[in-house]
Formats: structure tokens, C-alpha cells, sequence
């Protein structure tokens, strides 16, 4: 027989690349995370908890001496408390306060209570208690039960202790294996050749100690029995004083215009019910010198009770609808606000021609912002089975370059997906020279030889650490999602081909601009072949198949707030959210999928309602009864923009006094697209 218990998602990971393959490209985590070290602290109290109060039961079959039995009960949670409070104290002292994630002491403590009478109780049901050898029976039978639940919790606790040397636990499944073991002898021997002990089985006996063990995982793993949709704010620095210490590191998250004397950064989370972890990066455009940092401000500056997740009701941000993937895990909100796709290192004084004052300071912390929310996962959820890595936009890019970090140092033994959504910028050489240096990247490719190793003078950096990111973990799979006519990343190509504007040509609105640098529709079609150069590349340049794209329809700039992600195929074939539940689920199905040529012009859905996510392109809103017509954005054809016949019709700039005329190419009246084929 084997025994009924949860191992860790190395197990099936190392069965699909080989434990030698994986030994050698799993990431090196860190000796000792404190908060690793405080939960095999917990689960070792558990574990001798477990064991001495089914032991005690078990003598008391014997001896009828129910005043032993209670000074053992007390005994046994004098030590599992003593336990939990060694261990809460030592992570202190590593800076992680063991007490947000795992369960309160009295959850786990009640839970044990619960598990064990009802063992107790399965075995007394099916033994009668009528003379000595049948309470020899019940004795033996709540002892193995005994030296089951010991075993398997103590194998658990071995495992995250020895965790930097045995990531594939092979001590642990050694304990849990004796244990086994050790169990079928014990209930064999009590009950071969002896008439009526027991009429409890042997699985019986297995399914209710397992309630106990995996109720203790579940309790200081995080994983709470009903997953609750609302999400907990999390502040780093409450004092912008005191540092957040991370593995020995001060870190003063900040926003992109916090002084020296102020933070406002903060997070959001919440706890799943089930053993799995969502990271999610925000997005909200980026920044990198006057123009786009101080004039057209291009980028969300700010972090606050405003990006609290929790009343998100579309798409994929919809943490109750039933189609949702991660509708019960774990997740970590990733705010952004700094205006270097959570990156950057640094902080820059950029000219401000539009002043007071002369110059703004722009605090490009991203990476310091997503170190301190990675601690914050890492002290919340120890051991995750699975990680799912994504953000949209600037936090499309930033989930790929922070997950190297969560692969190689949080979380090595976790199986891991990873997915850039709408995050495939086309950067200019004029950028890289002159733009991302401004958030020190270099300091954060530093921090992994992954990403160490690639050319940051290249317009391929961030393909090149993707595809390196790629070729060193086989054993876990990556993506990319973009529209094919997106709005916003041709926008932003546009700007890099045209780094000086003239002040006046810039278009203001409030927050985040719509429209920046006029007619940036006109460069769709490069953006479009330069996007596809990459996503070509990059599939031919990684050679373990865990690299897909999927293209979809449209100029829609992210899907993840979009309901269309439940039911479009335009041009696919597969639906996104099907897309993805392949790449979770390791599906051989699983591979790209781009718009079909003639099928990628933009698309119109319902946004809500009762016909959330279906086609809006006939009537709009009336196709969409109790939600709104969604439809993707298009080019201005044939009218003014700025100036004084500003939304007027035109045949070219004289029809436009100080304005342009905006001919809307390569979009066609009627919203189609006129860009060649790329793929």
C-alpha cells in the first residue's frame, strides 16, 4: 500500500524532465529562509503533537487511567505551544513575522483536537471493546495511527528544513515511506488471524489520518478553507525611516514621486484554499526622460487603496467567476508606479520645462518595489505546489523579468507558468542608449545570471533574457499574449521613434494619455512586423517547446480585465483562458496561436451583463443587456486633430488650422487594418 498524502510539485515535475535535468537547472535558493525554517519549526511541534495525543489515547485503551490521559494531552500542547513560539521568535530575529501566514496556533491545535477524536473514535466504532485482546487491538491500532501522523508531518518538516540541499525531498519520502510502512505492519499484525479486529480497514484508518496531515499543511502553508475574494493591503515601510529587511538588504520602496521622507507604496492579498500562488504586476505605461516622464507624464505615479483588486468583476480580474484559473489560489498584487516596468534601481532628476520646480524627481524602484512584495509572498506562503507569474503591460514585462528571481530564489521546487500579457515592447537603439540606462537596469540583471548575460545594448535585452529564461527551466512553460494591432505598444513605439517632440505637438488629458505624439496609428504596421520579428525569433531560438505566443484580434491593449478572454476565438481557434488552463496543465495541445490572417482587424465585445464577453460589433451597447459594448480602439480617419476645426472632417492639414489632419493609415474607414501579413 502507499501512502494517501500530498508531495511536493517536484515530484511530477521531475518525472517530466528528469531529476538529473532538474537538479542541474533548478534555481539556487537560500540557506535557510527564515520563514521556510519557522514553518518546519511548526510542523515538527505538529507533528510530535499529532503523535503523542494518538499515543496517549491509545495507552489509555489499555489502563482505563483517564487522569494519565489528560496530564499527557496537557503535556503534549505545552510542547506544540512552546514549539510555535520558538519558531515565531527565531524568524524575528531573520526579520519575517512567522505569524502571517501560517494559521493561529488554536486553528491548528482545534484542528488536531478534531482529527484525532474522529480517528479515536472510526477505530473504537470498529473494535469492540469486550475483553483484553480487543483493546490490545484498539491500543496497537491508534498507536500505528500514531506513528503515521508523526511520520508523514515529520517528513514535511525534514523536507522545508533541508529544503537549499534536497529540493525533490527524497529524505522526506524516505521518513514518509518507513512510516508507511511501519503502519501496514502494526495494523497487520493486530488484525491477521484475529477474528473481529477490526472491522475499520486498514484505508479507513489511512483517510482519517490524512485529514489531519493535510489539514497541518494547509494550516502553515496559508491555505484558508474558503477562499475569501477580498484582498488585505500590504505597507512595506510604515515607517519611511525604517528600512523593510530583506535577506540581509535595507529596502525603501517608494513610489515615483515620494521624497526622501515619504513612502506610499503598498500591496495587496489574499489567501486561497488551495497550495497555490498568482503573482500579478500591475501595469500603467513607463517613463524615461523629460518628455515622457515631466511633459507627457506617461506612466501611473501613484500606489494606493485605489489599486485595491478586490472589487474586480471582468475578465480575468472576476476572482469569482468559476472559469476563472485562479479563482481559489493564493495572490500578491504587484501595485506599479514608478514608470520603469518594475526594474528599475534608481532615482532621476529629469528637467521640468512645465515647473516649479526646475527639475522632478522620479524614483525608478520598481524592482525594489516587486523585491519587497516578493518577501511578502515568500513570509505569507512558504512552499507553493504551483506559481503562476503574469501582469499586464509595463507589468507584462516585469512579470518576466521578476520571475527569474521568484524561480531562482523564492520558490526552486514550485512548478512555475509564466505569462507577459500585452507586456511585447519594440524598443528602439535610440531607447536603449539613451532610455533604459536611466532606471539601472543593469543593477537588477546583476542580480541573476540569466539576465546577466545578455546584451543591455541590444534591442533584443529583454528577448534574450526571455529566451535564456526559457532554455534554463525546460521544465516550466512561458508565454505571451498581445493583440496585433495594440494600441498602447504602438503608441509607445511611436514615441521611440520620435524622441523629441515639439512640447506643442504633445496631447494632454487627464492621467494617463489616450493619445500621445499625433497619429501614432501610422507606425501600427512597423510595430506589428517588429513584434512578429521577435515572437519568430524567440520561438525558433528556444528549443524545449515551452515557449508559445498567442496573437489575438484587435487593438485591445491587455486581455486581463477584458470577458472576452471566456469566449473569443477570433481568428484562433481557442478561446484565452483555454489557452492558458493548457499551459497550466501541461497539455501537449498547448502551442501558439496567432490571428489568422485576414481575421485580426479590430473586435467589439461585451464588457458584463448577460451576454459578457459576446460580439458588440452590430449595435454596441444594445447587444450587451445589463453590461456596455466594449470595442477596440481604431485610428481618427479623415479628421482634425487639435487646433480650431478639432473633430471636423478633412482632406489634408490646410483643412486644419493649426491641427493635422489624421488620415487614420494604415486604418481603413470602417475599422480594418491595411498592415502585410508578418507571421
Amino acid at each position: 500500500m502507499h501512502l494517501l498524502h500530498r508531495r511536493s510539485a517536484l515530484v511530477a515535475i521531475s518525472t517530466f524532465v528528469g531529476a538529473s535535468l532538474l537538479t542541474l537547472s533548478v534555481g539556487t535558493a537560500e540557506a535557510g529562509y527564515p520563514q521556510r525554517d519557522c514553518v518546519s519549526g511548526k510542523l515538527k511541534g505538529a507533528a510530535k503533537y499529532c503523535q503523542s495525543v494518538l499515543k496517549a489515547m491509545g495507552k489509555f485503551q489499555k489502563t482505563g487511567d483517564g487522569t494519565k490521559l489528560a496530564n499527557s494531552l496537557s503535556k503534549a500542547g505545552d510542547k506544540l505551544d512552546k514549539a510555535y513560539d520558538k519558531a515565531d521568535d527565531k524568524a524575528l530575529k531573520g526579520d519575517v513575522d512567522c505569524t502571517m501566514g501560517p494559521a493561529p496556533l488554536a486553528t491548528t491545535q482545534g484542528m488536531l483536537d478534531t482529527e484525532t477524536t474522529a480517528i479515536e473514535t472510526l477505530i473504537l466504532d470498529g473494535v469492540p471493546a469486550g475483553n483484553d485482546d480487543e483493546k490490545k487491538c484498539r491500543s496497537s491500532l491508534l498507536g500505528a495511527a500514531a506513528k503515521l501522523c508523526g511520520g508523514i508531518l515529520k517528513g514535511e518538516s525534514l523536507y522545508l528544513k533541508k529544503y537549499d540541499t534536497d529540493l525533490l525531498g527524497t529524505k522526506r519520502d524516505k521518513i514518509q515511506d518507513k512510516a508507511d510502512t511501519k503502519f501496514d505492519k502494526v495494523f497487520d499484525k493486530a488484525t491477521i488471524g484475529k477474528p473481529g479486529c477490526p472491522t475499520v480497514t486498514n484505508q479507513d484508518i489511512r483517510d482519517a489520518v490524512a485529514l489531519a496531515t493535510d489539514g497541518t499543511m494547509d494550516d502553515t502553508h496559508g491555505v484558508v478553507d474558503v477562499t475569501d475574494a477580498s484582498f488585505t493591503s500590504y505597507v512595506p515601510t510604515p515607517n519611511p525611516f525604517v528600512p523593510l529587511m530583506y535577506e540581509s538588504e535595507e529596502l525603501f520602496p517608494k513610489c515615483s514621486r515620494d521624497s526622501s521622507l515619504e513612502s506610499t507604496y503598498l500591496g495587496f492579498y489574499r489567501k486561497g484554499s488551495v497550495n497555490k500562488l498568482l503573482m500579478y504586476y500591475q501595469g500603467g505605461g513607463a517613463c524615461w526622460n523629460r518628455d515622457s516622464c515631466n511633459l507627457a507624464q506617461l506612466f501611473k505615479q501613484t500606489a494606493g487603496v485605489g489599486d485595491d483588486p478586490t472589487p474586480g468583476s471582468v475578465g480575468l480580474a472576476d476572482w469569482d467567476n468559476p472559469l476563472n484559473p485562479w479563482k481559489d489560489w493564493h495572490i500578491v498584487y504587484v501595485p506599479y508606479c514608478t514608470g520603469d516596468i518594475h526594474v528599475g534601481n534608481t532615482t532621476k532628476l529629469y528637467d521640468n520645462p512645465i515647473g516649479p520646480p526646475a527639475h522632478d524627481r522620479v524614483n525608478h524602484r520598481g524592482r525594489v518595489n516587486a523585491k519587497a512584495m516578493e518577501k511578502l509572498a515568500r513570509d505569507l506562503f512558504v512552499n507553493p505546489e504551483h506559481v503562476y507569474v503574469t501582469g499586464s503591460s509595463a507589468g507584462g514585462l516585469g512579470a518576466v523579468v521578476n520571475s527569474v528571481f521568484l524561480i531562482e530564489d523564492a520558490y526552486p521546487a514550485s512548478k512555475f507558468d509564466v505569462l507577459s500579457d500585452a507586456g511585447d515592447g519594440v524598443p528602439t537603439q535610440d531607447w536603449i542608449d539613451n532610455g533604459l540606462p536611466n532606471w539601472n537596469f543593469a543593477a537588477t540583471a546583476a542580480e541573476s545570471p540569466i539576465l546577466a548575460n545578455v546584451d543591455q545594448g541590444s534591442v533584443l535585452v529583454f528577448q534574450e533574457g526571455l529566451e535564456n529564461l526559457a532554455n534554463t527551466y525546460p521544465e516550466h512553460d512561458f508565454a505571451t499574449f498581445i493583440g496585433r494591432y495594440d494600441q498602447v505598444f504602438t503608441q509607445f513605439y511611436h514615441v521611440m521613434l520620435n524622441p523629441n517632440p515639439n512640447p506643442s505637438d504633445l496631447l494632454f488629458t487627464a492621467g494617463f494619455l489616450a493619445n500621445v505624439w499625433p497619429q501614432y496609428w501610422e507606425d501600427t504596421c512597423g510595430y506589428d512586423s517588429g513584434r512578429a520579428a521577435q515572437h519568430i525569433a524567440t520561438l525558433a531560438n528556444t528549443t524545449n517547446g515551452n515557449y508559445q505566443v498567442y496573437v489575438g484580434a484587435g487593438s485591445a491593449h491587455t486581455m486581463f480585465g477584458l470577458d472576452r478572454v471566456y469566449t473569443d476565438t477570433t481568428g484562433t481557434g481557442i478561446t484565452i483562458v483555454d489557452w492558458i488552463n493548457q499551459q497550466m496543465n501541461d497539455d501537449v495541445a498547448w502551442t501558439s496561436r496567432i490571428c489568422a490572417d485576414g481575421s485580426c482587424d479590430p473586435i467589439a465585445t461585451c464588457q458584463g451583463g448577460t451576454n459578457a464577453g459576446g460580439d458588440c460589433s452590430a449595435n454596441g451597447d444594445a447587444d450587451c443587456p445589463g453590461g456596455a459594448c466594449a470595442e477596440d480602439p481604431v485610428a481618427i480617419v479623415d479628421t482634425c486633430q487639435g487646433g480650431t476645426n478639432n473633430g471636423l472632417a478633412c482632406v489634408d492639414d490646410s483643412g486644419c488650422p493649426d491641427g493635422l489632419c489624421a488620415d487614420g493609415s494604415p486604418f481603413l474607414p470602417g475599422g480594418t487594418v491595411n498592415c502585410p501579413y508578418p507571421y
